[in-house]
C-alpha cells in the first residue's frame, strides 16, 4: 500500500535532537508535525 502519514510529536522539554544528515538542532518544547511518504510498505510504517 503507498500513502501519506503524519507523525505528531509532543516534546515535555526543550532538548537537542540529531536527526538526517544534520547534526544536534535545537527543538523548543510543544507540537510538531513530521509528515512523510510512503512508495512501499505504509503498513510497516503505521506499525
Amino acid at each position: 500500500m503507498k500513502g501519506s502519514y503524519l507523525l505528531l510529536i509532543k516534546l515535555n522539554d526543550d532538548r537537542y535532537i540529531k536527526y538526517g544528515i544534520r547534526k544536534n538542532c535545537f527543538f523548543k518544547k510543544g507540537f510538531y508535525i513530521y509528515v512523510g511518504s510512503a512508495l512501499n510498505n505504509l503498513e510497516k510504517r503505521m506499525e
